[in-house]
Parts: C-alpha cells; structure tokens; sequence
C-alpha cells in the first residue's frame, strides 16, 4: 500500500525537536517492514498568527507557547531527513494548495505527536480523497479537550477518520465524548521499534570515552532549581560523570549556550543508547531510554508546559517505572541507581506493542 502520514513535519522546521522527526522515523520504517511504500506530507504553512488562530486560542482558552527560539541544527536534521526520511516531492504551504493537489496515496495516516491540538483540517485528513483509507495513530490531544465547543467542533472532525487510535489513555474518554466509541489506545511510533532496530543506524555514530549523564529538556524553564540542576552536577561530579545536555523549544535560555550540545537526530539517539543516566523533561526522551534500555529519571514540567506530564505517566504506568518520576523527597542517588528489572518491562512494552501492530493491520486492511 502507498502510505502518506501528517504529522509534525513544520514543528521541525522551528525547533531541533529530536522526537517529533524521530517518531516518523520509527513509524515509516516500520510500516516499510510490513512491505509498504510510505512518505511524510511536507506540509510547512507559514508560521504566523492569523486572526482566525487568535480568535481559536481565546474560544478554546489556549495559552500560546513562547515562540522566540531558533533551531540549532537546522543543517543536521536536514541531512537526516534528505538521509532516511521519504516525503512528498512538494512541500504544501496552505490547506488550498493541499486540497487543491493533495498526494497520492491509498491510506493517510495522521499522527503521532500532538496532532489533534488544533482544528485546522489537514490535521484530520480533510484533504485526502473521499474513497481513501484515513487513520489516526497514536494522536495526542496535547491540552485538555473538555467544555461544549469543544465537543462540537471535535465531534465534526472526527467524522472524517475511519480507524482511531490515541497515544494517552484520557485520549479515549475525549474520542468517546466526541462519538468515537471505537478509539484504541496505542503506543507512541518511537516503541514500535526494539533496541536492536536503532542500533542498525547507530554503528558509525561516534562513542563517548567517558561516562556521562545526558540531559535533554524541552520548553521554558522559570529557573535551573525547578530541575534541581544543583543536584544533578554534584551527583555527577561524586560519582566522576561528566554531563552533556540538550535544550530546545525555550529551555536552551535557562543555561549557558556554550554548555549545550546540538547534536543531529542520530547523534541525539546515540547520546541516550551510551549514556550512563539519562534525566529528562520530555516525553520522548523518557520513550527512547526505555527503548535503549538506559535508565533514567524524568523530572515533571512546570507552568504553561505541565499538561504535557500526562503523556510520561501513562507510559510509565503502563510499564510499571511511575518511580523513575522525580521525587523530590529522596535523592537524586537513591532514584537514580533504584534497579530496572528491563524483563518485566520489554515484557510490558511487547504487550502495548501487540495491541499498536494489531490496530495498525487491521485499519490498513479495512
């Protein structure tokens, strides 16, 4: 089958955001493992706030996110993507242009990342042809979904997907209040993949001679004691780590610039599969030590940015690892060097997996 996916091609084009390319990444190789031909729909509007996106925020009450970053490797996720990803020959620029000369392909697939934080109708696969296959996998709401207008205008949607899945567990409840009792919860595309997959396009990636602790935060941070930044460097240096940490999508101006790595998207895998610890914000920087089987520790957001916390904790109480949350009640050794039994949790992960692979079959066959 000839397979295209929606999901945050533009994001990628504002901010170094390791995740979002690579769980496309891990989602086309994948479906091409199953035999199908699958590209990304380069869709990049321009990034500006219209008057109808002004109007949206304040019916929907959404806070709009600090926008004054820049990309730090624009170069080096373009040569992955020029390297490993297949996409569109054309890159859209407005949903017209879309709907007017959409690509051609038997099933579209939107998702993963937060897909369905907005309405805007290339995000449902508005433009895709009539008679086509169009699923969602693994989409995320973002923010909460509650409220009348929501229901309405997500209600109206919805009616455009044949086959859904979400990647949280309240992703079910909001399809079911917007007359989706079919929604399947699934894992994100990043654990699709086992440890031995990545490793494949890991071997000419350099090594790091000595241990370290990678950190990796996502979005603004008020100040270095909400990540209790003190406490990481002083365990790092009793315990004779080093530290190598990436910042993006705001959090870069928490910290000096010339202490923060930008690596590639590769590069960036290659940091969590050598490090000793990973300690985190993000989500998909929790999904790949997991994958990578490197323990970690996940440190909540805070603010505007809080709602995104969800995502970690229904992966990790799906796989039994809620005490790899930060607890600011022990310390940072005891959390740390706490054991992973990684049998029970690949045994975890393969379950959610069955469900994800079986969901995918069966919506590509309908």
């Amino acid at each position: 089958m000839k397979i295209c996916v929606y999901s945050s091609y533009a994001w990628i084009k504002i901010a170094n955001n390791y995740g979002s390319i690579l769980q496309y990444f891990a989602l086309q190789t994948y479906l091409e493992k199953q035999g199908h031909n699958v590209f990304w729909l380069r869709f990049n509007p321009p990034n500006k706030k219209t008057f109808k996106y002004i109007i949206a925020n304040f019916l929907l009450k959404r806070k709009d996110r600090n926008r004054d970053y820049q990309h730090q490797n624009l170069q080096g996720f373009q040569e992955f993507e020029n390297n490993y990803l297949h996409e569109t020959p054309l890159e859209y620029h407005s949903y017209s242009q879309l709907k007017k000369n959409p690509p051609k392909a038997d099933i579209y697939i939107t998702g993963s990342d937060q897909v369905w934080a907005g309405l805007s109708p290339e995000r449902y696969l508005k433009f895709a042809p009539k008679d086509s296959i169009k699923i969602s996998y693994a989409a995320s709401f973002g923010s909460p979904k509650t409220g009348i207008l929501n229901k309405i205008l997500f209600t109206w949607r919805l009616k455009n997907i044949n086959s859904i899945s979400v990647r949280e567990r309240i992703g079910i409840e909001y399809c079911k209040n917007f007359k989706r009792n079919d929604a399947v919860w699934v894992c994100d595309p990043s654990l699709l993949l086992e440890k031995s997959e990545y490793e494949t396009f890991l071997e000419n990636e350099p090594a790091i001679d000595s241990p370290y602790i990678f950190t990796y935060w996502v979005n603004p941070i008020q100040n270095l004691n909400y990540i209790y930044w003190k406490e990481i460097t002083n365990y790092a240096k009793n315990n004779n780590l080093g530290t190598i940490t990436t910042a993006i999508q705001g959090a870069e101006f928490a910290f000096d610039s010339n202490k923060l790595k930008s690596p590639n998207p590769l590069e960036w895998l290659k940091l969590i599969h050598d490090a000793k610890y990973v300690i985190t914000s993000s989500f998909h920087g929790v999904a790949f030590s997991i994958v990578m089987k490197t323990p970690f520790l996940v440190i909540p957001q805070t603010g505007n940015s809080a709602a995104e916390n969800l995502r970690f904790y229904d992966l990790l109480n799906s796989l039994g690892l809620t005490n790899r949350i930060f607890n600011k009640h022990e310390t940072l050794k005891e959390q740390l060097e706490s054991p992973i039994d990684w049998n029970k949790v690949t045994v975890n992960i393969n379950t959610l997996r069955n469900v994800s692979f079986d969901f995918l079959k069966k919506a590509i066959e309908e």
